[in-house]
């Protein structure tokens, strides 16, 4: 998934996100499809399939991203791009429900594969119907709706694009933006993988009440996505706030909340297990709906035309920064019922986060930078995706024309 983040990021930009994403779909759809079968001729063929789905996957989020850009003005961002990251959510916990059953019928496991393939497989067709690069390409969508979203944006039209490379990594507010999402993610990956450990050693839960306080995080982060998201677009299109101020103060938030809760937790002890299940649900529920409502959105506020790379740069950092979290279990954490190293790892995922977010709440911005402009005058034989490039503009309502 790692590897071609960036690349995907540049290609979705240049060429049109929506044929990379259609085929990475497509072929994580067909491959998921073939490793029931394949499994019977060894192991080493599931590895390949699951290494072709991961590069696949590398090109989902900047494709993305690539199309946010082009189709979601500043005034709408969070609350669309909320709603977006929200599905994940609901995928994981209605996954989770649906494998099991599947898996007891009588077909067996197998199906699990063969059900979520039919899935991708349906999507990428009602994707290829409807789905389209750019407000100015779609062919089925009202007029009133095209110029709301071209104004919203001030297009300009079939502007060869340059990709400014050393002025996006040296760019402050990206830079920023970068150190926050690898924060993010070593936090939350961290947290996730070690949920059902700790509420087995040392809240002592039982492996089916385990199985459903593990999911209150996810559920209630569902729910946080859509009132954040709100707020934030409200605080916006009412001008009481800039976009800047917004995305700085909801990153605020998700400092200041996960810090306290994940500190209290580290001072409960198995006494406390209804305190701890609490701090537990409150500080990785805030930090993820946090994440997906004020700081994924960032790379779409500082670049519009260039959101797929910018989205693409910090998907790969943010994962390696998320591997590091095994290491750090690794070191910290050598008996599951110490209290005190359990304490260890919170403290240090705790400062981590507020390190990282601190950097973010100081350095960022949410203003479009000077480079989003820059147009390509010397490349005469590529032939990027006859598309618009968004110039956003603030002139346009919340509301519509």
């Amino acid at each position: 998934m790692i590897i071609p983040a960036v690349a995907a990021g540049w290609l979705a930009t240049r060429y049109g996100a929506k044929r990379f994403l259609l085929c990475a779909m497509m072929i994580n759809s067909v491959v998921g499809c073939l490793i029931p079968t394949l499994a019977a001729f060894g192991s080493i063929w599931v590895i390949i399939c699951r290494g072709i789905q991961g590069f696949c996957n590398g090109f989902v989020l900047p494709s993305l991203y690539a199309l946010f850009g082009k189709w979601i003005p500043a005034y709408e961002r969070s609350r669309c791009m909320g709603f977006i990251y929200s599905g994940g959510i609901i995928g994981v916990i209605t996954s989770n429900l649906l494998s099991g059953y599947v898996a007891n019928t009588e077909f067996g496991w197998p199906a699990i594969f063969y059900m979520y393939s039919i899935f991708g497989i349906m999507w990428c067709l009602l994707f290829w119907i409807f789905g389209e690069n750019s407000p100015a390409s779609h062919k089925t969508i009202s007029q009133e709706e095209k110029k709301y979203i071209q104004l919203s944006l001030s297009t300009q039209e079939k502007k060869k694009l340059a990709t400014p490379w050393k002025k996006i990594f040296t760019s402050t507010c990206f830079l920023s933006l970068i150190i926050a999402e690898c924060g993010d993610h070593f936090a939350y990956y961290l947290l996730v993988s070690q949920i059902p450990n700790y509420l087995k050693h040392i809240v002592k839960l039982g492996i089916s009440n385990n199985g459903l306080i593990s999911s209150l995080p996810h559920i209630v982060s569902w729910i946080l996505i859509y009132i954040l998201s709100y707020i934030s677009d409200k605080l916006i299109s009412s001008q009481t706030l800039s976009i800047t101020a917004t995305r700085k103060s909801v990153a605020a938030v998700g400092i200041i909340v996960p810090a306290i809760s994940l500190t209290a937790l580290a001072f409960c002890g198995p006494e406390d297990n209804i305190k701890a299940i609490i701090f537990l649900v409150v500080g990785l529920s805030v930090e993820t709906a946090v994440a997906y409502s004020g700081i994924y959105v960032n790379s779409v506020d500082l670049s519009p035309n260039h959101a797929g790379i910018l989205g693409g740069i910090c998907n790969q950092f943010s994962k390696l920064c998320s591997a590091l979290g095994p290491v750090v279990v690794h070191f910290v954490l050598t008996s599951d019922v110490n209290l005190n190293q359990w304490k260890t790892l919170f403290f240090i995922t705790t400062a981590v986060k507020f390190c990282t977010g601190t950097v973010f709440v100081l350095f960022g911005s949410a203003e479009i930078q000077p480079w989003n402009y820059e147009i390509d005058i010397s490349t005469k034989s590529a032939k990027p995706a006859k598309d618009y490039v968004a110039v956003e503009t603030t002139e346009v309502n919340s509301t519509g024309l």
